[in-house]
């Protein structure tokens, strides 16, 4: 039922087991999934240390935990409870992304390198177990942010080349390369991009830009105008 997102049915399931057993700890914690994705944060909390105190080796329940904190952008709150669930399964693919995410936020606030660096480490293991193409994404992202710009755009390169007809991808290399102002290479994923999704608004709005900044005032203005169609 939760999979399915019908939230009602998982609930009628997890009373139903309550009723019988109040210390089950997974039906505790699937009611705590259940209310961070119908936003009712407070409650989920509860819940999740709920079953944690039930069960505290199930990294699942930190997860979840560490998810709603990161939901309500509390995200120093959500730090050692994501950390807690890579600690009991080192393998958790989606802790691992989100985990890195959350120390990539922090590093990015506080413009803590060390924290960036972290961020890199748990997306690096993460990609190692599985790729995505959000993973690319996201290594390129904490590059920049800590400056490096030349293993920013060659994370977006290994993206592509797994993923050579990912529009994410290239719309962060766009963003990347007219920062660097390497105009010539960001107009190249502008081109991908429309040659891909032809009515892609963004990308036009983007290719009118760096048009603009390569001196080719006319191509510029044609590109603003398909943008505003």
């Amino acid at each position: 039922f939760y999979k399915a997102r019908d939230f009602a049915g998982a609930e009628k399931i997890c009373r139903q087991i309550l009723a019988s057993n109040a210390h089950h700890a997974h039906s505790i914690h699937m009611m705590a999934a259940i209310g961070k994705e119908l936003g009712n944060y407070d409650m989920a909390e509860g819940l999740a240390r709920m079953a944690i105190a039930e069960d505290d080796t199930v990294a699942d329940f930190y997860y979840t935990l560490g998810l709603i904190k990161q939901k309500q952008n509390k995200l120093e709150d959500a730090l050692p409870n994501l950390q807690k669930a890579v600690d009991l399964a080192p393998n958790h693919h989606s802790a691992l992304v989100d985990l890195g995410s959350v120390c990539r936020d922090i590093g990015a606030v506080s413009r803590n390198n060390n924290m960036l660096e972290g961020a890199l480490s748990f997306f690096k293991r993460a990609l190692a177990i599985r790729a995505e193409e959000n993973i690319y994404i996201n290594i390129a992202h904490t590059h920049y942010l800590k400056s490096d710009y030349a293993n920013s755009i060659e994370a977006g390169k290994a993206g592509l080349k797994r993923y050579p007809n990912s529009i994410k991808i290239l719309q962060a290399m766009s963003g990347i390369y007219c920062f660097m102002e390497q105009f010539e290479e960001a107009l190249e994923c502008c081109e991908k991009i429309l040659a891909l999704e032809p009515d892609n608004y963004i990308s036009y709005a983007n290719m009118a830009n760096v048009l603009k900044n390569l001196g080719r005032t006319n191509e510029a203005i044609a590109a603003q105008t398909k943008a505003l169609e």
